[in-house]
């Protein structure tokens, strides 16, 4: 079994000006962490902007007790800050946070690749 990577969509010029290509690992980050996933390469973001529909429910570090491993189960949340905007919630709204991104070519090594 391989792994389960959450597909983060990504408008072609900010593809193309990091070098990520189509299905590649990379790695959105902030100061809260990191999450590895698969990109989609797609018109249908605006540049500047990268989005995934949901997080994942398993959390999987690379390096499990580690803080700040890099998670490979797509939990996006973790870039989040958590919270919400009233004090009886009947849902919660949309979440966004500022993250960078970068092709994982430093992480596309077997430690990746490995199966549980």
């Amino acid at each position: 079994m391989g792994n389960n990577w959450i597909v983060i969509r990504i408008h072609p010029e900010q593809a193309k000006e990091r070098g990520i290509q189509n299905r590649d690992i990379i790695k959105v980050f902030n100061d809260r962490g990191t999450v590895l996933g698969i990109a989609q390469i797609t018109e249908r973001v605006r540049p500047g902007v990268i989005h995934c529909y949901t997080s994942s429910g398993k959390y999987d570090p690379l390096e499990k007790g580690k803080a700040y491993s890099p998670d490979r189960g797509g939990c996006i949340n973790l870039l989040t800050r958590f919270g919400c905007f009233r004090k009886t919630p009947r849902a919660w709204p949309a979440i966004h946070a500022w993250l960078r991104l970068r092709n994982g070519t430093e992480a596309n090594d077997e430690k990746l690749r490995d199966d549980h």
